[in-house]
């Protein structure tokens, strides 16, 4: 569905924002001039609305493709503030050049400067396109008077709380929740990985479209997604970098388990029906290698890194983009804000336990585009083994973040794609691939992409002894449904994260599956059931690890109704102590799978709602 921008209705709807003449006739010339989506017209009445309320800091969660530039495009001429000047922050130069083409298209009687290494803004521009990192060098920043400026908007949001957009805030006097400048932070992912606190920079979520809505409603392409398995990949012993895998041992676990194999393989398939194939690499040295390895059996392939210079990756995306070769390798720089729609499939080789990353990887092949039907995702990696959908947050761990690269470095890469790797290496692969691929054992069995945000998360799980779990996944598509039983090791008690040792079967009925579990691991399934009983109430243990899991849950109910944060503790304590030791099994089982799957939210909301409704009794009784 699409709307113009400014109908007469909407026109009459914004006189409540006592708009300036300026404003007004520049609303009513763009009647006839472009168009925006529904969806887009509702985002731009919910921040107007928000704002007109006293919101000054909001956040807009908008999915990959959902033209979040083209929003805050119209929006900039309808906010109103003690300045007249707008500033956009960016964090790479495609979302620059993106947003500076947009705005000014746009807004053709808008004066629009960029701000980014050697380009310099006017003093005179209505609206500064502004790299973050530039801006933030050597307090660039201190040129612009604050007091001049009524808006700042933040793409990709997601990494404002950063120290050197916090730089950047405080100079305009935007950091805090009384601030007179309007901060609207547009991202397609709310949720961080390393959770810290975006509410320090936005006070309210006034909108969201999630990935799976603009899917369903066919404002994205839909995709389908298939997992080629082997048993070798082991990351329990990968160290970490942050919240995420270190990159270089992350190469050298997945280079040992030979992930290339597998990737050459799933390329071979894929070249068969799909036309432009993105891969996202591990590091600058997978990258290379994965190219070099492509190009060596034939295809086309090339990549784009940080250190390839601003015109090489110009024409390289620009002849991506008119289909002149099949395949593009990167490891992050298309991750965000590059709008490439001839994308038809996408190879995951780069394990993450970033499930924003993950969704931005995949939000690259949802655009639509006349020559696809859908986008065809391969997951060599497994990290589409959870649920796609992300709950949009503010809230989070104070947590100390690393100085954000600005990716504008202009170093020309002058080593040969094909020859830097060793051929023996290379060949080997090849010929490993190759003997596989002639015996026609390789199929990528795929899932509808859609369905993996409904289904995907139904899994049974049985707990076996030494911290082990079977799990049984469902998965559903194309009208069939399929369970998978796995038999798999936690890594960690106090975090959800688990190693798979042995893949056991899969089938169609669930008891078999079941049945196979028992005749298979006899000890490991009377473990399991000795913990049926709905006699006996939840041991200490049970007791201690859920209530270290609710902690936050808790803390938040109280701050929301006012309640005193102890005594909510007492009553969640005594409903947990309450629960059969069955129960507390089960419960204390979903929680170490999954803090987010559908019978760890069940069960604690479960029990918040009674430890809420046991607070008030004993409030009454005590008045």
């Amino acid at each position: 569905m699409v709307a113009n921008c400014f109908t007469p209705r909407v026109l009459v709807k914004y006189m409540k924002y006592k708009l300036s003449p300026i404003q007004s006739w520049y609303s009513k010339r763009l009647i006839h001039s472009f168009a925006l989506r529904d969806y887009q017209q509702e985002a731009i009445d919910s921040i107007l609305e928000a704002s007109e309320s006293g919101v000054k800091r909001q956040a807009i969660e908008m999915a990959t493709g959902s033209g979040k530039t083209v929003v805050f495009s119209h929006l900039i001429p309808l906010l109103k503030g003690k300045g007249t000047k707008t500033l956009v922050l960016e964090h790479t130069q495609e979302l620059i050049a993106q947003s500076y083409d947009k705005i000014t298209r746009i807004n053709p009687d808008l004066r629009v400067g960029i701000e980014m290494a050697e380009s310099r803004a006017r003093l005179n521009d209505d609206v500064i396109v502004a790299s973050v990192q530039s801006l933030a060098t050597n307090k660039r920043f201190t040129k612009f008077n604050p007091d001049d400026f009524k808006t700042i908007i933040i793409d990709e949001c997601h990494h404002a709380v950063a120290p050197t957009y916090q730089k950047i805030l405080k100079h305009f006097k935007a950091d805090t929740k009384n601030t007179n400048i309007n901060v609207i932070g547009f991202t397609a992912t709310l949720a961080r990985a390393d959770k810290q606190m975006l509410k320090a920079v936005f006070d309210r979520i006034v909108f969201q479209r999630s990935l799976a809505t603009m899917i369903f409603n066919k404002e994205l392409a839909s995709f389908k997604a298939s997992k080629l398995y082997f048993k070798r990949l082991n990351l329990s012993n990968v160290k970490m970098k942050g919240k995420d895998y270190d990159p270089k041992a992350l190469y050298n676990a997945v280079l040992k388990a030979g992930i290339n194999e597998h990737l050459l393989l799933a390329y071979m398939e894929l070249e068969k029906e799909y036309k432009s194939t993105l891969i996202f690499c591990i590091n600058v040295e997978h990258c290379r290698e994965v190219c070099a390895l492509l190009q060596k059996q034939g295809v086309d392939a090339r990549y784009v890194i940080s250190e390839t210079s601003n015109s090489e990756r110009k024409t390289i995306v620009a002849d991506f983009k008119q289909g002149k070769f099949p395949v593009l390798c990167n490891v992050t720089v298309f991750t965000e804000g590059t709008d490439i729609p001839n994308i038809d499939s996408i190879i995951l080789a780069r394990p993450t336990k970033s499930k924003p990353l993950m969704i931005q990887m995949i939000g690259r092949g949802l655009r639509l585009h006349k020559e696809k039907s859908h986008c065809h995702v391969v997951d060599l990696v497994g990290i589409m083994d959870e649920n796609l959908e992300l709950k949009a947050i503010l809230e989070g761990k104070q947590l100390q973040m690393k100085k954000a690269k600005d990716g504008t470095t202009s170093k020309i890469e002058s080593r040969d794609q094909v020859n830097y790797f060793e051929n023996d290496r290379i060949s080997k692969t090849i010929e490993c691939a190759l003997q596989i691929h002639s015996k026609n054992i390789v199929e990528l069995r795929s899932v509808d992409g859609l369905e993996l945000f409904r289904e995907y998360m139904s899994d049974v799980g049985v707990g076996g002894r030494y911290n082990t779990l079977f799990l049984i996944k469902k998965i559903t598509g194309y009208g069939q449904t399929e369970y998978q039983l796995t038999y798999n090791k936690f890594i960690k008690e106090d975090f959800s994260t688990y190693q798979e040792l042995e893949f056991i079967g899969k089938s169609n009925n669930v008891l078999e599956l079941l049945r196979e579990l028992a005749e298979r691991f006899p000890e490991d399934a009377r473990h399991a059931a000795s913990y049926r009983d709905f006699e006996r109430p939840c041991d200490y243990s049970q007791v201690s690890f859920i209530m270290s899991h609710l902690t936050e849950k808790i803390t938040e109910s109280s701050l929301k109704y006012g309640f005193d944060e102890e005594q909510l503790r007492g009553n969640v304590n005594d409903a947990v102590h309450a629960m059969p030791l069955v129960t507390g099994y089960r419960f204390k089982l979903a929680l170490m799978y999954s803090l987010n799957c559908d019978y760890s939210s069940w069960k604690a909301n479960q029990i918040l709602a009674e430890s809420i409704k046991n607070y008030y009794k004993i409030d009454t009784y005590k008045l």
